[in-house]
């Protein structure tokens, strides 16, 4: 600390694990010369970006990887999960993705974070950002009111997330009639508990703790 390699609060274990924050010149260049429009152009991927899909996580998040839909039938609900499809955005043969691999997944650490992918892709092309269009698979379910699932299908897509909430704003939705979410969250905190119900009746274990930040 004395001769200015490590800072006082350095995080040792990271350095003997040789896990480093910063990205190879290699792996920026080929970050940024990914262009996103010719993946959102691929016929083979369902257009629903006029679906109203939000996104809900801590307010500081900036990796939004999920989303959430909701369509109201007769017998049921229509749920879509849209998982971010990143994954498309990478060639397989490339320096980003060889450190992708080495790296596993994001880390997070009480004094921040150690990236998985650069932060134009996590935290922009490969996010959920609202308003954007961005590359998703969407995980469709049929759910009956019982929390039956009548059909479910896996497509890759292309979203647009109409917004991103804090979990405070989600919970606010699902009590507060007058929020514009209301009419989507409401019901999935239903189907919710209807599958919660069902797993806790086939003998699945809940563990309700409270989390740590």
């Amino acid at each position: 600390v004395k001769v200015g390699v490590f800072s006082q609060d350095e995080p040792l274990e990271l350095e003997r694990a040789g896990i480093v924050d910063r990205f190879s010149t290699a792996v920026l260049s080929e970050s940024e010369a990914i262009e996103l429009a010719q993946f959102l152009d691929d016929p083979n991927r369902k257009d629903l970006t006029d679906l109203a899909v939000v996104t809900i996580d801590d307010v500081e998040t900036e990796d939004r990887d999920d989303a959430l839909s909701l369509e109201v039938e007769p017998d049921g609900y229509r749920i879509g999960v849209h998982i971010a499809d990143a994954g498309r955005l990478i060639a397989p043969d490339s320096s980003l993705n060889g450190e992708a691999d080495r790296r596993m997944a994001t880390l997070y650490i009480p004094e921040g974070k150690v990236n998985m992918l650069p932060s134009c892709i996590s935290g922009q092309l490969g996010s959920l950002v609202p308003h954007e269009r961005r590359l998703a698979v969407r995980v469709l379910m049929h759910l009956s009111v019982g929390g039956d699932i009548l059909m479910w299908e896996v497509s890759p897509s292309v979203v647009c997330s109409h917004a991103a909430l804090p979990y405070e704003d989600a919970d606010e939705a699902i009590e507060e009639s007058s929020h514009p979410w209301y009419n989507t969250l409401a019901p999935l905190n239903r189907a919710a508990r209807a599958l919660c119900r069902k797993r806790l009746e086939a003998g699945a274990l809940l563990f309700d703790q409270r989390e740590m930040r």
